[in-house]
Parts: structure tokens; C-alpha cells; sequence
């Protein structure tokens, strides 16, 4: 259920492991590294500051 994750994630009893931060022209290098297979964590990609 969407809304207990969401509870959980502001709770601090799910955190997301964030393995890089890509500005949006690097799009092509996220894509390429998602591929890869050598990626533990997610992903973002940022779209605006």
C-alpha cells in the first residue's frame, strides 16, 4: 500500500539508498549506468534546481 510506504519513508523507517545524482544532461550517462548492471541503490535524476 502506497500510503503505509509513504508513512514509513517520513517516519525514517524506509530510506532510500541513493547511489548517484545526475543533472538532467547527463540523462544518457544515467541510462548507460542503469544498463550496467553495476548500480546498488537508485538512481535521480534531477530536472530542475
Amino acid at each position: 500500500d502506497l500510503a503505509l510506504l509513504g508513512q514509513w519513508v517520513t517516519e525514517g523507517k524506509l530510506v532510500p539508498q541513493v547511489s548517484k545524482v545526475y543533472p538532467y544532461d547527463q540523462l544518457v550517462e544515467a541510462h548507460r549506468q542503469i544498463d550496467s548492471a553495476h548500480t546498488r541503490g537508485k538512481l535521480v535524476l534531477r530536472v530542475a534546481d
